[in-house]
């Protein structure tokens, strides 16, 4: 449990680091984490060919995604490291005490190492059972809309990777500003009636979000849970939708900062949303790139005044609730 007791004596530690590892300790859910981007940077760079540098900030979305599609995305080529890389993602869960962990690998995971979906969900299936009984752990299958925009989009090949038997949901990331057609509501329509759980990267940017009203508003209908969501405070109708489907928002300052879409936790209206009656969880996307755990999080928001310890304790059982 959190308290104010435990709080105060994580933040008289000397670092963050030192802090965040008392807070540590406290069991806590992940629900929104980008499996191959989820081990500490040093492992990336250890099996990288070329040094590379990651900032604190990026000048914008696309600086971000330029650095995963050059660095990242081809150690995924050789699915050692890919083995490797979910290995130690699920060890710096563990060192966090996320026992409830929801995470995502994307649609070209199988295909970058040259396997089936078939070959890869056997493969990931004997990393998952080095973990068994140390943590509860589900996958979805993640989404780029970049992708669902693209001549590439195949209905198919998702239909192919949802039967392998790895993946427990579907996580829609990307570009908000790219709508979703008719081919990808009819997809979310279907496995939503096969009760496969939807997510959707939603007010993880500032935007003028009237402009796609009409558009959430459907996109809500649908979802389940939202994957960031701090900047859809601005907007009333869509609160009151997130309210009264139940959708779990699943915030991640620390990632919101480094992309520049806040500048500090100071801005994170946590106590807003809770006031209105959301259910919120804290989580850390991609900790290679952002560099933060869920309980470094948490004291950072702390520290800021923006939750309690009691609003904290809040948003840690609502990380397992489900």
């Amino acid at each position: 449990m959190i308290t104010k007791e435990l709080l105060q004596e994580a933040l008289d530690q000397d670092t963050l680091k030192q802090g965040s590892a008392i807070l540590a300790k406290i069991p806590k859910g992940e629900r929104h984490s980008h499996l191959l981007l989820s081990a500490p940077l040093d492992l990336y760079k250890k099996l990288s060919s070329n040094s590379f540098f990651v900032p604190d900030k990026f000048k914008n979305y696309q600086e971000f995604k330029s650095l995963i599609k050059e660095k990242f995305i081809p150690l995924f080529k050789l699915f050692d490291y890919q083995r490797l890389i979910i290995a130690s993602a699920i060890e710096r869960f563990l060192s966090d005490e996320n026992r409830q962990v929801i995470t995502s690998l994307d649609l070209f995971a199988a295909k970058a190492a040259t396997l089936s979906w078939d070959e890869y969900a056997k493969e990931i299936g004997a990393v998952l059972n080095d973990f068994r009984g140390r943590l509860d752990i589900k996958i979805d299958l993640g989404l780029d809309r970049e992708y669902l925009n693209s001549h590439d989009f195949s209905s198919e090949a998702i239909e192919e990777a949802l039967s392998c038997g790895l993946f427990s949901g579907i996580d829609i990331y990307g570009d908000e500003s790219q709508p979703l057609s008719k081919a990808h509501y009819q997809l979310i329509s279907y496995h939503k009636k096969q009760n496969l759980p939807i997510k959707i990267h939603l007010g993880e940017r500032d935007l003028e979000y009237k402009k796609f009203e009409s558009e959430l508003i459907e996109i809500l209908d649908y979802v389940d849970e939202v994957q960031h969501g701090m900047h859809l405070i601005k907007h009333l109708q869509l609160l009151k939708m997130i309210k009264e489907r139940d959708i779990l928002l699943n915030l991640s300052p620390a990632s919101n900062i480094a992309l520049s879409s806040f500048q500090e936790y100071s801005q994170f209206n946590i106590r807003g949303l809770l006031n209105f009656g959301i259910k919120v969880t804290i989580a850390s996307d991609d900790f290679a790139i952002f560099n933060r755990s869920i309980s470094q999080q948490y004291l950072e928001l702390y520290k800021a005044q923006i939750v309690s310890a009691d609003e904290l304790e809040v948003l840690r059982k609502s990380s397992l609730i489900r």
